[in-house]
């Protein structure tokens, strides 16, 4: 294993507070750390050939970025392993900035000490990694939406317009919603189901949705694109495919007056 160590100087936001010597030479005899160096800026172009020109002439497998925060250069210094023909992973970033000058501006020899500690976390921790590799994986774009009121047939309704396979569960025997129950809606006062009918049987009839009506959702795991759902559908005591709500033939098989 061969390990490249680079302090930054980041000007003086590292260097007016860190003693950036001190820390190359404290990182030159850790293990496995076959050059320690010092640069004015790691993310500027000069900055970058260095690390480059390592790489290739020192054959390093892995390198620890001790500069700013990785939030800011972590991807423009994966860009340079890969450049270099290594694995971006192989990549530590530890940040000394952020976490060391700028928050120990009046404590000089106490900054220096725990940036000296925190390089030395990040070589430990760089000979750790494996290197990774992008991987396709298939997965499954049906979407599954809980609820069959107005929002719940809108989500729907628009997803399935695009293409999208959608499965639409709603827990009542039948869908609309509280809305299916309003005399009147804003803002013009139409009557609910003159605004709800219309969609509810679009609903229906779209190929691309799935209705499960009486039925609730028990268990959800997986992850995107990958998810197992199960359900519950309660009993109805009528198939639905036979069933045109005509009631007056269920009426003759079963003639009991209620009081």
């Amino acid at each position: 294993m061969r390990i490249g160590v680079y302090i930054c100087h980041c000007g003086t936001n590292i260097a007016g507070t860190i003693d950036v010597e001190e820390v190359r030479k404290h990182a030159s005899m850790l293990k496995d750390v076959v050059v320690a160096r010092d640069i004015q800026f790691a993310c500027g172009d000069s900055g970058q050939e260095q690390v480059k020109k390592d790489i290739l002439e020192e054959k390093l497998d892995r390198i620890v970025m001790a500069a700013c925060s990785p939030r800011l250069h972590e991807v423009t210094f994966r860009r340079v392993l890969e450049q270099s023909g290594l694995n971006k992973h192989f990549l530590e970033m530890v940040n000394i900035r952020e976490q060391g000058s700028w928050v120990h501006t009046n404590k000089n020899g106490l900054a220096t000490q725990k940036v000296k500690e925190l390089v030395a976390m990040g070589v430990a921790r760089v000979a750790l990694l494996s290197p990774l590799e992008k991987r396709t994986v298939p997965a499954n774009k049906d979407v599954l939406v809980i609820g069959a009121g107005v929002a719940g047939i809108e989500a729907a309704l628009t997803l399935a317009n695009m293409g999208v396979k959608v499965h639409l569960v709603e827990r009542e025997p039948t869908i609309g919603g509280k809305m299916a129950l309003m005399n009147e809606v804003f803002p013009n006062n139409d009557c609910s189901l003159c605004v709800l009918a219309p969609k509810m049987s679009d609903v229906q009839n779209n190929p691309n949705i799935t209705l499960y009506t009486n039925s609730e959702i028990t268990g959800v795991r997986g992850r995107a694109g990958n998810y197992l759902i199960t359900g519950v559908t309660k009993p109805r005591y009528v198939d639905p495919r036979k069933c045109k709500g005509c009631i007056d033939i269920c009426a003759k098989v079963c003639p009991i007056d209620v009081p």
